[in-house]
């Protein structure tokens, strides 16, 4: 060996040494990708097990905002602390998700697909109290959930085994079912520019 690379000339050395060190580099390279591969899925099973906590932590509280809670803006009655306290709870977890969802750490496709009937049934009891508690402490509390129920809205209208089934809410016992979302299905080149946009969200799960 030592035979042979006294052979050599310095031109051929310098080459090898090159060679070798360039394969070394790329090596490091593919092992640092195979890492950063490894955090990201890692992190992205953190945030999905964090979003299922949250569907499980506060299903009690979207339980009682559905049935017992009924908020007029017209008529700001006093709220009880703990009826407020549950009603930011639901508030919050939705912020939460919204922000996870914003910076990409869940898949929009995986959230819609579990539970965007619930997100827009929350959006829609919200509405009003989100507006009011805006007016009374200021800031823009709870924006993100107007951004939540249009991505979810989106999801539900791109998806033809969603759109044609309307979202309602029960509001208890010997009651009508309310419609509180349905799509809105146009006719003629609106319907094609629809069904074309429709698609395109649904095959890059852009929502």
């Amino acid at each position: 060996m030592t035979e042979w690379l006294s052979s050599l000339t310095p031109e051929e050395l310098t080459a090898i040494f090159t060679g070798i060190s360039t394969l070394i580099i790329i090596i490091g390279a593919i092992v640092a990708i195979i890492n950063l591969r490894v955090i990201a899925k890692t992190q992205i099973l953190d945030s999905v097990r964090e979003f299922l906590e949250e569907l499980k932590d506060t299903a009690e509280d979207r339980g009682f905002l559905f049935n017992k809670f009924n908020f007029s803006s017209q008529k700001p009655e006093e709220i009880p602390p703990e009826t407020e306290k549950r009603i930011q709870n639901v508030v919050n977890s939705l912020n939460r998700i919204g922000f996870l969802l914003e910076n990409r750490l869940l898949s929009s496709r995986l959230v819609f697909s579990i539970c965007h009937p619930m997100i827009i049934k929350c959006c829609h009891k919200l509405k009003e109290y989100v507006r009011y508690r805006e007016s009374r402490v200021g800031g823009r509390y709870g924006r993100r959930l107007d951004r939540l129920d249009i991505r979810a809205k989106t999801f539900h209208d791109a998806n033809p085994q969603h759109r044609t089934s309307a979202i309602k809410f029960y509001p208890g016992p010997g009651k009508e079912p309310i419609i509180i979302y349905q799509t809105t299905i146009k006719k003629g080149l609106d319907g094609l520019k629809q069904k074309i946009n429709w698609n395109i969200r649904r095959l890059f799960s852009v929502y």
